[in-house]
């Protein structure tokens, strides 16, 4: 059997595995006794003087005294030297985190701001933190780390605010940030010549000005996407259509509750941008929708370009905004348009279809929807959305050439949708972060 030598489990070095005595111990691990070691005499018998009774042990496991003392020194130093750090970590005062709580409020006036989007934003431009203002105008943020960071306050139909602020390890900061209050006048951005679709558009431009309403509310959205504040009812239905996608042949409905998980899955961004949103498996053909994450990556901004739409016949109270591929892509593509009510400038709905797929295919039948709600407290979600698939079929004809592939057919059309029947919020992450106390 193993012995334990101060405070220590295991067999002695060099002893092959062979029991030993056990040397030091008085019932109090990790500690060492000190005295004379090794001279076999049980600490009974020397308070006493009188022999103790023991069973017999071979010769062979009797350590020497200088045996004993090397060993035993071995054992005790690493138990010694760790006791004063262990004492160092338990009196040791608990590490902080860093804290910003600040206030939202009007430029001139200083009325609080309710329902707009506060975000921490690192050098990089990448969101660290993120919260909705009270209706005191109030919010918490918690960076992960010390450093210097924008504060961002955003909300629709209003210009951003923006400072550089510095957070010390631990620190509590409080911050009062004021914002101008004036609307961004949808209702003057005039509709852009098909010729003047641009990657990334700049400033000052019509499509510059939608896309920066939009990015605002997909921001939110993707916000409380990870951080899942909400408990979602959930409606889900699939359509069998004919060729035409006008007459419903069968339809399925289900209804469920789940936490706030996208309603449909999408990829990530940078695998869409690789293989593109129609991918070939073994398991089958996944046609994918964008989500707020995709739409506000990089990878999708750099390949598509953008022009603002008039209004369509019967929603002059809309402006659109139109993304298609740029740069010639081959594979699997979308295009679609973002549209925006001109007089709150809030985004409404998405819209898009299919490119590049293969010619048995119809494209114009293809594509999805997603509409678009802005809760009282300035949260986004979506709300309704349904994506149109083909169902593919082979036609095999007697007349066919020997060697000529079969030919490919679209059977009908799979629609997939759903919309959100309840929401509530979710107690253990509230709408509006708390501090602790």
């Amino acid at each position: 059997m193993s012995r334990r030598v101060c405070g220590n489990t295991g067999p002695r070095p060099g002893s092959r595995g062979m029991p030993g005595k056990r040397h030091g111990s008085s019932g109090q691990h990790g500690r060492c006794k000190t005295g004379p070691i090794g001279d076999g005499v049980h600490p009974a018998e020397r308070k006493t003087g009188l022999p103790l009774r023991r069973p017999l042990r071979p010769a062979t496991n009797v350590l020497t005294p200088a045996e004993s003392l090397l060993y035993t020194r071995h054992m005790c130093r690493p138990t010694l030297l760790f006791l004063p750090l262990l004492v160092a970590l338990l009196s040791a005062p608990p590490l902080r985190a860093q804290i910003i709580r600040g206030e939202l409020a009007e430029a001139g006036t200083g009325k609080p701001i309710e329902a707009a989007f506060v975000a921490l934003v690192d050098g990089t431009g990448v969101r660290r933190a993120g919260a909705l203002t009270d209706s005191a105008g109030r919010f918490v943020l918690r960076p992960p780390a010390a450093g210097r960071y924008t504060l961002r306050a955003e909300r629709i139909g209003n210009e951003t605010a923006e400072v550089s602020v510095l957070v010390a390890a631990g620190a509590a900061v409080d911050y009062r940030l004021e914002m101008q209050v004036e609307a961004i006048p949808l209702a003057a951005v005039e509709a852009e010549a098909r010729r003047r679709c641009v990657v990334r558009p700049e400033e000052g431009l019509g499509a510059a000005r939608l896309w920066e309403e939009a990015r605002k509310a997909l921001d939110v959205a993707a916000w409380a996407q990870d951080e899942r504040l909400y408990e979602y009812e959930i409606r889900r239905y699939e359509r069998e259509l004919d060729v035409e996608g006008q007459r419903v042949k069968r339809e399925a409905v289900e209804a469920r509750t789940m936490w706030a998980e996208q309603p449909f899955v999408s990829l990530a961004p940078e695998k869409l941008a690789e293989s593109g949103y129609v991918q070939n498996t073994a398991e089958g053909t996944f046609y994918y929708a964008p989500d707020a994450h995709v739409l506000l990556s990089d990878s999708f901004l750099d390949q598509h370009c953008f022009w603002v739409q008039p209004p369509r016949p019967g929603e002059e109270h809309l402006i659109g905004l139109v993304f298609e591929p740029a740069g010639g892509r081959k594979l699997p593509e979308i295009r679609g348009v973002l549209s925006f009510d001109r007089a709150s400038s809030e985004l409404r709905s998405l819209e898009y279809q299919y490119t590049n797929l293969p010619r048995a295919v119809p494209a114009e039948r293809l594509g999805g929807s997603v509409d678009f709600e802005r809760l009282d407290n300035g949260a986004w979600v979506l709300r309704r959305w349904w994506i149109r698939m083909p169902v593919i079929g082979v036609r095999r004809a007697w007349w066919r050439p020997v060697g000529e592939p079969d030919v490919e057919v679209l059977l009908g059309i799979k629609e997939v949708g759903g919309e959100v029947a309840g929401l509530a919020a979710r107690t253990p992450k509230p709408v509006l972060a708390q501090a602790q106390p």
